[in-house]
């Protein structure tokens, strides 16, 4: 089921993992600009899989000429990737990883769904257990709305168009470059996704 731009991670555990930008992709305007790669969220996707059981879905093709993210499903294979699993598997929950704006003064983001407060309670649950890790403590966090605008979020299509539970979490760059958080990050995931 892979193809040329995304790997899946077979699971057992009924939660999804995502990193649809661990590399450049071209975001939908009109000018075609090229965004850079989040690197570090495939690594994270991978690592919290082979401690829990969970689904994977990462980007591994650099310069895709679309965004995984953003792009509608009818010229999205990677939303269509999403979608099978989601008819074929058991999954209850999605957790689609992305790296932080540098302008963005938090530390991590985490975006869920208006109107689906399953989203935002496993919202909170995840803030709750990052701040367990004593590496991450002092951080800070940012918890609401996912920006509505024309695009459609992996976070969106999974609430709005599949009606399950899904969060965005967004991590600063330092944290994925720093060995020591990054370790950290994928402990409180792997014991966020147990506790699904």
């Amino acid at each position: 089921m892979d193809s040329s731009v995304y790997t899946l991670i077979d699971g057992s555990a009924p939660v999804l993992l995502s990193a649809p930008h661990s590399f450049a992709h071209k975001r939908p305007s009109m000018r075609g600009v090229l965004k850079h790669g989040e690197p570090g969220t495939d690594y994270i996707v991978k690592k919290v899989c082979e401690e829990t059981g969970a689904f994977g879905v990462y980007l591994n093709e650099p310069s895709v000429e679309f965004d995984p993210n953003f792009n509608k499903i009818e010229s999205n294979e990677y939303k269509g990737a999403i979608k099978d699993l989601f008819e074929t598997k058991k999954i209850e929950a999605v957790i689609d990883l992305h790296g932080l704006n540098e302008k963005i003064e938090y530390d991590f983001q985490i975006f869920y769904c208006v109107r689906f407060s399953r989203s935002r309670k496993l919202a909170m649950q995840l803030m709750g257990e990052m701040g367990k890790q004593k590496e991450l403590k002092g951080c800070s966090y940012h918890v609401g709305y996912t920006p509505r605008n024309s695009q459609e979020t992996i976070t969106e299509y999974v609430c709005e168009g599949l009606r399950y539970p899904a969060i965005q979490v967004e991590i600063a760059r330092y944290i994925r470059e720093d060995p020591v958080l990054l370790s950290a990050v994928v402990a409180g995931l792997t014991a966020f996704v147990k506790s699904i």
